[in-house]
C-alpha cells in the first residue's frame, strides 16, 4: 500500500469505528475537567499558564503535568469551543498519526511495507486505546505516544547529526511535556540512540562519523529530560510531584500493601494488561476497589499469565539484543512496553489508579511493533506471508468490529457504567457512580441498591454516603439520611463541604424528635450490621453520647 492509500485506510478506519461517538456527551473525567470552564477560556497570551499549573489546576500533588495537552484542548476551544464533536475529532486524528508514525518507524528500521501496513490497522483499530478517543483528557496518551514515536523516527534514520538529534530531543520533550508516562520511553530511546544502524545501508556507509556517533542523540535526550524535570520541579517542588498521602484506597488498593504485594499484584495486573489486548471482550471504564484486591499469594491465573509473559518478554529481549542493529525494532517496541508497564504497575511506587485501559497505550503500541517485527523477519518466504497478512487482517476486522460495539457504551454516563457493572460488578466506585445517574434520571428503585451494595464493597466510602443520604432525604427517610451525611462528613478524604452539609441538615431537624429517633434508630442498625468498620464504631460512640 502507499503512502497516501496507508493515511485513507487508517482515516476510513477511525471514522468507521469512532464516528458515530464523537458527538456523544462528555462524561467521567471530562466533566469535572471541563466544569472550569473559565480555565478554557483563556486568551492566546494567558496560554503560558497551562505550563505553570498541575493538570487538574487545583494545586495538589498529583504528579499530573502535562502542559502540552492543556494546549493542544485549549487550541480546539479557540476555534470549536468545548464542543465534545471537536475535541473528540482532535483525539481521533491524534490516534491516526500516532498509527502512522508506528508504521513510519517500522518501515524505517527495517519492516516490510506490508508489516508496516497491518500494524497501523492494528493500532487504529484496537478496542483497548477506544478510551483515548472517547475520553477527552486521555488524549494525553496518544500524544504523548506520537512524541516518543517521533523521537525514535528520528533516531532509527541513517544521520546522527545535530539538526535530526535536535528534532528528535523536541518530540521527546512534547511527549514528555503531554503526559509523564513518556519517561518510561526513555531506555528504548537511548537504545536507538546508540545502537546505530546497518552498515549495509548506503546512506550509512557513506555519512561522515560525525553524522554516525551517538553523541548529538544521547545530549539530545538528556536535555529534553532537563527541561522536562525543571519545568515539573518548578509546579510542583520536586522531581515526582505525587504524594502518596493523595492516594485513596478507592482508586489504588496497593497504596498501603507492603513491596511483595505489590510485586505480585503488579505481575497479574500485566497478565490482566495483555488479556485485554490480545482478547478485548471485557472493557470497562474503572478497575478500582474492589474490582481488583491485592494478592498475596501466587495461584492467581493473571499472576501466571503475567510471570510467564516476563519469562518470555526477557528472552525475547536478550535475543534482539544479540542481533544488534537488526533487531533494533523489536528491542525498541520491548523496551517501551515493559518501562511503561513497570511504571503504571505500582511496583516501584504506588501510582494514583491501580488500572486503567488508557494507560496501556503505549505498551500497546511498543507490543504490536515488536511482534509484527519478528513476524516480518521470520516469515520470508511469500506463502506464510501471505496467510499471515491474511490473518492480520482478519484480526483488525474482529478488533473493528468490537472497538464499533464499544463506542456505543460511551453513549452517556449511564451506557458507560451499566457496562462497566458488568464487567467490574465488585467496583465501589462503578456501583456508586451508576447509582449516583439512575437517581439523578428519577429510577430510586434501581439506584439503591447500587448504592448499597457500594458501601457494603466499601463501607467507608464517602461520596456513596453522600448519595445515599441524597436517595433517602428524596424518599423522606431524613433520619437515615442525617445518619449518611454524618458518615460522609467523617469518612476518608472528607471535605469541608461534605461535614458543613451534614451541619446543615441536622441544624434544620435538630428540633424533630422524629427525626432523632430515627437518626439512633437506623445508625444502630448500620453499626450492627458491621461492626468491624472503624467508621461505624465511631458512629456507636456518637450514638452513646446522644442516650446519655
Amino acid at each position: 500500500m502507499t503512502a497516501k492509500g496507508l493515511v485513507l485506510a487508517v482515516a476510513a478506519l477511525i471514522v468507521a469505528i469512532y464516528g458515530r461517538g464523537l458527538a456523544f456527551p462528555l462524561t467521567r473525567d471530562d466533566i469535572a475537567h471541563f466544569g472550569d470552564r473559565q480555565r478554557w477560556e483563556r486568551p492566546l497570551w494567558r496560554l503560558s499558564a497551562h505550563f505553570g499549573e498541575e493538570f487538574w489546576a487545583r494545586g495538589s500533588r498529583s504528579g499530573l503535568y502535562r502542559p502540552l495537552t492543556a494546549t493542544t484542548i485549549q487550541a480546539t476551544e479557540w476555534f470549536a469551543g468545548l464542543e465534545p464533536f471537536a475535541l473528540k475529532l482532535g483525539n481521533a486524528a491524534l490516534l491516526a498519526a500516532t498509527a502512522l508514525a508506528a508504521a513510519a518507524l517500522a518501515r524505517r528500521l527495517g519492516a516490510s511495507s506490508g508489516a508496516a501496513t497491518i500494524l497501523a490497522l492494528l493500532i487504529a483499530a484496537h478496542p483497548l486505546l477506544s478510551e483515548t478517543v472517547l475520553e477527552v483528557v486521555s488524549r494525553s496518551e496518544t500524544q504523548a505516544a506520537l512524541g516518543v514515536l517521533l523521537c525514535a523516527y528520528c533516531f532509527a534514520g541513517p544521520s546522527r547529526g545535530l539538526g535530526s538529534s535536535v528534532a528528535a530531543g523536541a518530540w521527546f520533550l512534547f511527549a514528555l511535556l503531554s503526559k509523564e508516562g513518556a519517561f518510561a520511553a526513555t531506555p528504548a530511546l537511548f537504545v536507538l540512540a546508540v545502537v546505530r544502524p546497518p552498515a549495509s545501508e548506503p546512506m550509512a556507509r557513506d555519512l561522515p562519523p560525525s553524522q554516525r556517533g551517538p553523541f548529538f542523540p544521547c545530549l539530545a535526550l538528556v536535555a529534553a529530560l532537563v527541561i522536562a524535570l525543571a519545568a515539573r520541579a518548578a509546579v510542583f517542588g520536586d522531581l515526582v510531584g505525587l504524594d502518596a498521602s493523595e492516594i485513596a484506597r478507592l482508586d489504588n488498593p496497593l497504596v498501603d500493601q507492603p513491596f511483595a504485594t505489590r510485586l505480585v499484584t503488579g505481575v497479574a495486573l500485566l497478565g490482566r494488561y495483555l488479556s485485554l489486548l490480545f482478547w478485548p471482550a471485557g472493557l470497562s471504564a474503572d478497575w478500582s476497589f474492589a474490582a481488583i484486591t491485592p494478592l498475596h499469594g501466587l495461584g492467581d491465573v493473571h499472576f501466571v499469565v503475567g510471570a510467564a509473559a516476563l519469562v518470555a518478554g526477557s528472552l525475547w529481549l536478550a535475543f534482539a539484543w544479540r542481533r544488534g542493529a537488526a533487531g533494533r525494532a523489536e528491542l525498541a517496541g520491548l523496551l517501551a512496553a515493559g518501562s511503561s508497564w513497570l511504571l503504571i504497575s505500582s511496583i516501584a511506587r504506588p501510582v494514583g489508579t491501580i488500572l486503567a485501559e488508557r494507560l496501556f497505550c503505549l505498551p500497546t503500541i511498543g507490543l504490536l511493533v515488536a511482534l509484527v517485527a519478528a513476524l516480518d523477519r521470520r516469515l520470508a518466504a511469500p506463502a506464510p506471508r501471505r496467510l499471515a497478512a491474511g490473518v492480520a487482517l482478519v484480526a483488525v476486522a474482529a478488533l473493528a468490529a468490537r472497538g464499533f460495539v464499544r463506542v456505543g457504551d460511551w453513549q452517556s454516563g449511564l451506557t458507560l457504567y451499566t457496562a462497566a457493572s458488568r464487567v467490574a460488578p465488585d467496583s465501589a466506585r462503578v456501583q456508586c457512580t451508576l447509582g449516583h445517574i439512575t437517581r439523578e434520571h428519577g429510577d430510586l428503585a434501581s439506584a439503591k441498591p447500587c448504592l448499597e451494595r457500594a458501601l457494603n464493597i466499601l463501607p467507608d466510602y464517602g461520596k456513596a454516603h453522600a448519595e445515599m443520604a441524597a436517595l433517602l432525604g428524596t424518599t423522606g427517610a431524613t433520619g437515615g439520611a442525617l445518619v449518611h451525611l454524618w458518615l460522609a462528613a467523617r469518612a476518608p478524604g472528607a471535605t469541608k463541604q461534605d461535614e458543613l452539609a451534614f451541619q446543615a441538615a441536622s441544624r434544620r431537624f435538630a428540633a424533630d424528635p422524629r427525626v432523632r429517633a430515627e437518626f439512633k434508630r437506623y445508625g444502630q442498625a448500620l453499626v450492627a450490621r458491621r461492626p468491624d468498620v472503624e467508621l461505624h464504631r465511631e458512629l456507636g460512640r456518637e450514638l452513646l453520647k446522644m442516650g446519655e
